[in-house]
Order: structure tokens, then C-alpha cells, then sequence
């Protein structure tokens, strides 16, 4: 569903800030997180200002970018990249 359409743009576009299974790619990064948006998720509106300003959201439940590597997301999706 809408749902399951809306978390995987923002997977996509959490995987090409950091380049996880991919090249770092800001722009793709924008494009993804930018349709996320568009459907009304507020994680993704949070990491597109990150990701513009450099700044980290302080509402937001996770930053975009990972200062410690292995922990939050890039945990999740450096163990499912591993396993493939």
C-alpha cells in the first residue's frame, strides 16, 4: 500500500545520503525523500532539511547521517546489504 510505497522512498533515499549498497548520491538521496514528502511523511521532510542545511533535525527519531557507524539504520540496512 501507500504505507509500505512511502517507507521504501525513504529507505532509498537514507541508502543514497549514506551510500549504503550504493555511491553516495545527494541528489537521488533528495529525489526519493522528496516523494516521500509529497505523500506526507514527516521523517522524510525531516532528513530533506538535513540534508540541505547540514543540520540535524532535533524532532526527527534518527538523523539522516549516522555519526557512529552500525547503529540505527545504517545497522538495519548494513545487515540486509550483507545478507542480500
Amino acid at each position: 500500500g501507500l504505507q509500505g510505497q512511502r517507507n521504501a522512498q525513504v529507505y532509498l533515499g537514507y541508502m543514497y545520503a549514506n551510500g549504503i549498497g550504493v555511491e553516495v548520491n545527494r541528489e537521488r538521496a533528495a529525489l526519493w525523500l522528496e516523494k516521500a514528502r509529497a505523500s506526507g511523511d514527516v521523517l522524510a521532510s525531516q532528513w530533506l532539511r538535513e540534508l540541505e542545511t547540514g543540520v540535524p533535525d532535533s524532532q526527527a527519531m534518527m538523523p539522516l547521517f549516522s555519526s557512529r557507524p552500525g547503529t540505527g539504520m545504517a545497522r538495519f540496512f548494513s545487515g540486509a546489504v550483507i545478507r542480500g
